[in-house]
């Protein structure tokens, strides 16, 4: 009923949030970054939309295990796409979280939308933000 991407996607999350001594809000930063990746996804594909969400949720991952994320992601199953965007913010998905963690820190990138019907980093931040915030409440 909720498919297999929603039940993968809400495992990894609780198990971001079941890590000992890990700050609440870093949890919440990592959910608002990934659901603010997944917006300005626009339309694309649902597969896209799931790894733009990824790599926004495991930009944290470093500060969440306090280790280096090169050494972070030795362990982890990611393409290559993923790990240079996460390592260097490079390629069209590192770009994006690159604009997404700009953003964050009150520098305002100018971004190319993806299509017409994606909505512009202010909104997609208010809605990363309502929805982390729904999210922390759901797992906390």
């Amino acid at each position: 009923m909720l498919g297999v991407r929603t039940v993968r996607r809400w495992a990894t999350v609780m198990t971001i949030s079941a890590i000992p001594d890990v700050p609440d809000e870093l949890v919440g930063l990592g959910l608002r970054r990934a659901h603010m990746c997944e917006i300005l996804a626009g339309s694309a594909l649902p597969e896209e939309r799931e790894t733009l969400f990824t790599i926004g949720l495991f930009s944290v991952a470093d500060a969440l295990l306090s280790a280096p994320m090169d050494e972070v992601l030795k362990s982890l199953p990611f393409t290559d796409e993923i790990q240079t965007a996460l390592l260097r913010r490079d390629g069209p998905k590192g770009e994006l979280l690159a604009a997404v963690c700009a953003y964050e820190r009150g520098e305002f990138p100018t971004l190319t939308p993806v299509d017409t019907q994606t909505p512009s980093l202010a909104g997609a931040y208010r809605a990363a933000l309502e929805w982390a915030d729904d999210a922390g409440r759901a797992i906390a």
